[in-house]
């Protein structure tokens, strides 16, 4: 995660390629939106094995450790 203009790339792809169907990019992009964070950084993902409902979750699941990591401005909405 750097800071930036909201790009999520999924290993090579964007976020709109890599996952087929609107629930899922708004699945991962939850975090973001919750913190008003999705203009603020790019983020680059790399996510194995698992359907697209795993890994979704699992991205969503990453973004908000990240996003703890990148400052505590975060934590309270995160809570």
């Amino acid at each position: 995660m750097t800071p930036g203009t909201d790009a999520i790339i999924v290993g090579d792809k964007t976020l709109d390629e890599y996952l087929p169907q609107e629930i899922f990019r708004m699945v991962v992009k939850s975090p973001l939106v919750v913190t008003g964070a999705l203009e603020l950084y790019d983020i680059k993902i790399n996510v194995y094995s698992g359907g697209f409902t795993g890994q979704a979750g699992a991205m969503r699941h990453g973004i908000p450790r990240a996003l703890l990591v990148a400052g505590d401005d975060f934590r309270a909405i995160l809570n």
